[in-house]
């Protein structure tokens, strides 16, 4: 899961509350953590959480989805449906 710098201090500092490994299961589980946020923060909305994913909250609620933005979240649901 690629997470920015910025959001994965936000989310071991506020969200987890510790510093966790730089692995591929630490990055699953910051991944993971910051999802639930979210999901949280949209009602469990998908489509919102991926695109606040991508595009950021503030800017998803500023602007609504950019279009690459619908794009992206397209492709993951697209990618969720195969492998459902």
């Amino acid at each position: 899961m690629q997470i920015m710098p910025s959001t994965r201090t936000y989310v071991e500092a506020v969200l987890l509350r510790r510093k966790v490994p730089h692995t591929i299961s630490g990055d699953v589980r910051v991944g993971v953590a910051f999802m639930r946020e979210l999901l949280d923060e949209f009602s469990g909305h998908r489509r919102l959480a991926l695109a606040a994913w991508y595009q950021g909250s503030g800017s998803l609620r500023r602007h609504g989805p950019f279009r690459e933005t619908r794009i992206f979240v397209d492709n993951v649901l697209a990618l969720q449906r195969r492998f459902s």
